[in-house]
């Protein structure tokens, strides 16, 4: 059993169980414009601007757009609703049912409690010879067994930067280590 899907499930619970405030929207749109600081900054001293003139004037900048974004966020929200909550849970509703029909039986709403037990990264190599790394987040999730609540544990397959996660099921193998006694 392999599902491909373009989110990262953990993520997706957390969008789903977020009721965005104001402190939800500042942190969202702080992650937005950092990088911008760094792009407004390069582009002052780019035109000839002193660096200590560049920097305060790409903190104005980054501020204003910090603030307008956050503002709209917040406007939106009041307006017609959390859409990143609305959509992570439609996205756990379409993945529930295609977990049903892998044989998992379970709902968005037993999703919702899913958690993740554990984490693991791994370098490979693909085709090219060209190094990756594979995330490997092992998640907890119930599921129905019988009229009974049990826990499934599905393994969430990601290569950093791409944005393809494979779910399947699976848990953490442990390995042995070898271990001598003092003679």
């Amino acid at each position: 059993m392999k599902l491909v899907i373009n989110y990262d499930l953990i993520t997706r619970i957390q969008d789903a169980k977020d009721n965005l405030g104001i402190s939800t929207a500042l942190q969202k749109n702080l992650k937005k414009v950092s990088p911008w600081f760094g792009v407004y900054t390069l582009i002052n001293v780019s035109t000839g601007q002193p660096l200590h003139r560049s920097i305060a004037s790409a903190g104005v900048s980054a501020t204003m757009l910090f603030t307008v974004w956050t503002a709209m966020d917040i406007t939106k929200n009041k307006m017609i609703g959390n859409i990143d909550k609305i959509r992570a849970l439609n996205d756990l509703r379409r993945l529930s049912i295609k977990l049903n029909d892998l044989k998992v039986k379970t709902s968005a709403e037993l999703i919702l409690e899913s958690e993740e037990y554990a984490r693991k990264y791994k370098v490979k190599v693909n085709e090219q010879k060209l190094p990756y790394i594979l995330q490997e987040k092992y998640i907890m999730v119930p599921t129905y067994d019988n009229g009974d609540i049990k826990e499934t544990s599905i393994l969430q397959e990601h290569i950093i930067g791409s944005k393809v996660y494979v779910l399947s099921l699976g848990s953490p193998t442990k390995a042995f280590k070898p271990v001598f006694a003092g003679i």
